[in-house]
């Protein structure tokens, strides 16, 4: 494959996997994303009764056409609201599953382990410069669990289980940690019941947070995920609509000041849109690939999704109201072909909610110098 084939058929793939109309504001989004891992990874689950968002209906009457350029127009001068004190809420809740397996070729051991959660989850986080100001409110339920199986290449089987099931609250308030749980936690096949109210002893410093803050880079999205080159100019040269007219599944509904973009996707309608999607793609790459190239990134693409994919349903909406984004919803059905991946998931983000009111008997929580002290130990 040529240098600039290979180019043109990168190009293609990033249209594919991350869609184009992500990729026209995908920086102006990134630290909302950062921002949504990062609550995520700390919290292993949350308390159940808390409602859940639903994933917004759209009246037709409220369709509008907008050109590819309207459309950056609408994005290019996005206020960053989670840099301005205010609240953003994540409400989460489906369903995982995921199995790896390993074969040592050479002794004939193996393993496969299977990793598995329903999960039913509401957080709102305010990051501030100032600690004093930051606060985590996170409840949910979670059913996990991840079963390893080891074969030895002689000898018997071994399994190994752990996992949660219950309830679980984190709250972060006034530079505190503090830890709500109700669970039943398994270990190496070993039930605890983890029932507790804990406060992390030590506070945060506004060093602590800053160190955090400054690295995570919160205040400069364009350089938490460059673009390649290659895409970079696309974006900047290219001619919009073209690729926009052979999207599928993309609509923009403005309902007052509201402009919600909506883009629909299944593994049907991509391969059926991908021979168009791919051409204007490659009229827009500013040295043209041949007829042969193009023929070919759309035969490797094409086996790329049959290889992988078994099914796919994406909803993906975006809402911005006076330069601001208010909302962003996500609700993704996956299975791979080798059905070691099956994701059922509903994401909810909304921006400028107001924060709940914390515990009242925060004060009686036991303090201690780690979570889970005295129950893990």
């Amino acid at each position: 494959m040529s240098m600039g084939n290979f180019s043109f058929t990168f190009i293609v793939y990033r249209y594919i996997i991350v869609s184009k109309k992500e990729v026209m504001y995908l920086r102006k989004l990134i630290l909302l994303f950062v921002l949504l891992f990062a609550s995520f990874a700390l919290i292993a689950c949350g308390n159940g009764g808390t409602d859940i968002g639903e994933f917004p209906a759209f009246k037709e009457g409220d369709l509008i056409e907008l050109s590819a350029q309207e459309m950056i127009a609408l994005f290019e001068n996005l206020e960053y609201t989670t840099s301005a004190d205010e609240t953003m809420r994540i409400s989460a809740s489906g369903y995982f599953k995921v199995t790896d397996s390993w074969e040592d070729d050479w002794w004939g051991d193996s393993q496969t382990t299977t990793t598995e959660a329903t999960f039913d989850i509401v957080i709102y986080t305010l990051i501030s410069q100032q600690v004093s100001k930051a606060r985590l409110h996170a409840e949910g339920t979670i059913d996990f669990s991840s079963v390893s199986t080891y074969t030895p290449s002689s000898g018997s089987p071994s399994t190994s289980t752990n996992g949660a099931v219950g309830d679980v609250a984190l709250y972060f308030i006034n530079q505190f940690l503090y830890i709500n749980m109700d669970a039943v936690v398994t270990n190496e096949g070993t039930p605890t019941d983890a029932v507790f109210k804990q406060k992390v002893r030590e506070s945060l410093t506004q060093q602590q947070w800053e160190e955090v803050y400054n690295q995570e880079n919160f205040e400069n999205p364009e350089e938490m995920l460059p673009i390649p080159a290659e895409l970079q100019q696309l974006l900047e040269e290219g001619d919009f609509d073209a690729i926009m007219d052979a999207l599928p599944g993309l609509k923009v509904y403005k309902d007052g000041q509201t402009h919600s973009i909506v883009f629909e996707v299944t593994k049907a309608g991509i391969l059926s849109s991908l021979s168009d999607i791919i051409r204007a793609v490659a009229a827009q790459v500013p040295e043209q690939p041949s007829e042969a190239e193009i023929l070919e990134a759309i035969e490797q693409a094409t086996e790329m999704i049959n290889e992988m994919v078994d099914e796919l349903s994406l909803k993906y909406v975006i809402s911005v109201k006076e330069n601001k984004i208010t909302k962003i919803a996500i609700d993704v059905e996956f299975k791979s072909t080798l059905q070691n991946i099956e994701i059922d998931v509903l994401l909810i983000i909304d921006f400028g909610v107001t924060l709940p009111n914390f515990p009242s008997d925060l004060g009686a929580y036991t303090e201690v110098d780690e979570p889970g002290e005295g129950i893990f130990d």
